[in-house]
């Protein structure tokens, strides 16, 4: 919980920070890119960098986790910080980097308030940091331990058995695993991150969407090809992929992760952007894009309604072609996607 004294400051001082964000964000980034280059080489993605994402990300994090804890000082932003937590478990993200991203952070707050970044401002929004950091931290090592993993192992090998076209602008990938560690179950909504390497030598991450159930050797996404245009560059991730990996080669996977539905009443399962051509669910057809019309507004859904509270316990997925998700007591209410 923010301290009283650092609570009135935060207050005080929300409006013009959250009005200089984004410049706080793009400094920040420059900064600590010109520190530690070695970020960009297999954490952070450069395509994000490029297109202003990566800082729109951390600008609207940061403000909205710092209008949480004013508004509601009781609880933490539960759902904001499993989904940053999530992906950064599928990139292994190590805590001693928070620290470095502190140091910059900081740093650029000082620097784009100037005058304005008193040392009280500082510590106050210091606070605000070190609470969202170790926040994090305890969430992801949770995240690691529950897989048996540690950062450092999160990535692993997996050989491309198939590869097939669903639309002009999407492939879909069948990879299976090369080694003895199992496949984890996924569930709707999770992903992974593929991380290759550049034609520069860089290696670069992307997540995407899973978009069939693992059956306990194989997993399978969907890539659509990000092409240029308005001064920006195409996709390198999805050009790469698209043109040059074929059956028979290897691509690094990290952990499955992402939330995804649970029975819990009020809980629903979530995703960041990625470069995911479809979100399937089991029993959809597997190779086609668009499913068939009773079918389509289940498969491509991103959220669901929950189900009364009288049903929430029996919660299930009971139809064989969609996995409508169905109230299974007495009348079986069937519930409804709503798409956002």
């Amino acid at each position: 919980m923010l301290s009283d004294k650092s609570r009135r400051v935060v207050e005080a001082t929300l409006p013009v920070v959250a009005e200089h964000i984004g410049e706080i964000a793009e400094r920040f980034y420059e900064h600590m890119f010109s520190a530690h280059p070695e970020l960009l080489d297999g954490v952070f993605n450069r395509g994000n960098q490029a297109s202003g994402e990566q800082q729109r990300a951390l600008a609207g994090s940061v403000a909205a986790y710092a209008t949480k804890l004013l508004e509601t000082p009781e609880r933490t932003p539960e759902h904001l910080l499993s989904r940053i937590a999530h992906k950064h478990a599928s990139l292994g993200i190590r805590p001693d980097q928070y620290q470095i991203v502190n140091h910059h952070l900081m740093w650029a707050i000082a620097d784009t308030l100037g005058q304005a970044a008193t040392p009280e401002v500082a510590g106050a929004w210091n606070e605000v940091y070190w609470l969202m950091a170790h926040s994090l931290i305890h969430e992801e090592r949770g995240l690691y331990g529950a897989r048996g993993v540690t950062p450092e192992t999160v990535w692993r090998p997996w050989e491309v058995e198939k590869k097939f076209r669903e639309t002009r602008d999407v492939v879909t990938f069948v990879v299976k695993r090369i080694d003895d560690r199992l496949v984890r179950t996924s569930l709707p909504g999770q992903y992974v991150t593929v991380r290759l390497r550049m034609p520069d030598g860089v290696l670069q991450p992307r997540q995407y969407s899973l978009t069939r159930a693992d059956d306990g050797a194989h997993r399978q996404f969907s890539v659509k090809r990000v092409e240029g245009g308005d001064g920006r560059p195409p996709g390198e991730m999805s050009t790469l992929l698209h043109d040059s990996v074929d059956v028979g080669d290897m691509l690094t996977l990290s952990l499955r992760t992402g939330t995804s539905y649970s029975t819990t009443p009020g809980d629903r399962w979530s995703s960041p952007r990625r470069e995911s051509a479809s979100r399937r669910w089991p029993g959809c057809s597997p190779t086609s894009r668009r499913p068939s019309p009773d079918c389509r507004s289940r498969c491509s859904t991103r959220t669901w309604r929950r189900p009364p509270s009288r049903c929430a316990a029996r919660w299930s997925m009971t139809s064989s072609n969609c996995r409508t998700r169905s109230c299974t007591s007495g009348t079986r209410t069937a519930l409804t996607a709503s798409n956002r």
